[in-house]
């Protein structure tokens, strides 16, 4: 069975609608482990009671901050399946059929060298420094992905060890912290003979605070973004994620 890792500091509002999305959007089997990264907001006693209910198979609760490279680092060894998906407590999956785990296994079945696979956030301003290396059917190659609901096969993720890299990422726009780990997964991937890239035409919806597209003004600031082309960065159709 496929398990889901979330990783989460703090943000107790945005981590619920991210495990809610999930829960409530997703039919495809699967397990979730949720790694709390020494929270002080009440995420941990929130945890302990979803995991008594049944709702959380499995929990990390660190006593002191580590930071998202050992977020990484452990996921790799929780659980056995053999493709993992690994994302951030502050984004939410689509609501589509068949679902969006069932979409990016049949990616990953279908397109044995595919290391990573992202969900596709149309409004991501990185995206606009990726470099697109091919175009497939259902998937977009690029040089490398985000952890929006990130789809990576285990024994690759075993082999990529993040050092500590960064400061504190916490209420803190986009920093190299984020962009530095991108590139250090994408490029592991790539050093052993796999390629990265995202869903495309299945979007997930980014509500973090170094995101200024939160649900309240996603629709202004969309509004505002440069219609992405359809050959690369996906269609300038509305946001349906």
């Amino acid at each position: 069975m496929i398990q889901i890792v979330v990783d989460t500091l703090n943000r107790l509002p945005e981590l619920q609608q991210t495990l809610k999305s999930i829960w409530y959007r997703t039919t495809t089997p699967y397990t979730m482990h949720v790694i709390d990264d020494a929270s002080t907001e009440g995420n941990q006693k929130w945890l302990v009671n979803m995991q008594r209910r049944g709702k959380i198979h499995g929990l990390t609760l660190r006593p002191a901050r580590l930071g998202i490279p050992a977020n990484w680092n452990e996921a790799a060894r929780t659980g056995d399946s053999e493709i993992l998906v690994y994302t951030n407590g502050d984004v939410l999956c689509p609501l589509v059929e068949p679902d969006w785990l069932a979409r990016g296994l049949a990616m990953l079945k279908k397109y044995p060298d595919l290391g990573m696979l992202s969900l596709n956030n149309p409004f991501c301003t990185a995206k606009h420094s990726w470099r697109i290396a091919e175009v497939r059917d259902g998937v977009t190659i690029v040089d490398r992905v985000p952890s929006f609901f990130l789809f990576v096969r285990r024994e690759l993720m075993q082999k990529i060890i993040l050092p500590a890299i960064g400061e504190k990422i916490y209420r803190l726009p986009m920093t190299e912290t984020y962009k530095g780990i991108d590139r250090m997964w994408s490029r592991g991937a790539q050093a052993n003979g796999y390629v990265v890239g995202y869903l495309t035409r299945t979007y997930c919806k980014h509500i973090g605070y170094h995101s200024v597209r939160t649900d309240e003004n996603f629709t202004k600031v969309g509004a505002r973004v440069e219609p992405l082309n359809i050959e690369t960065l996906e269609p300038p159709e509305k946001y349906a994620g």
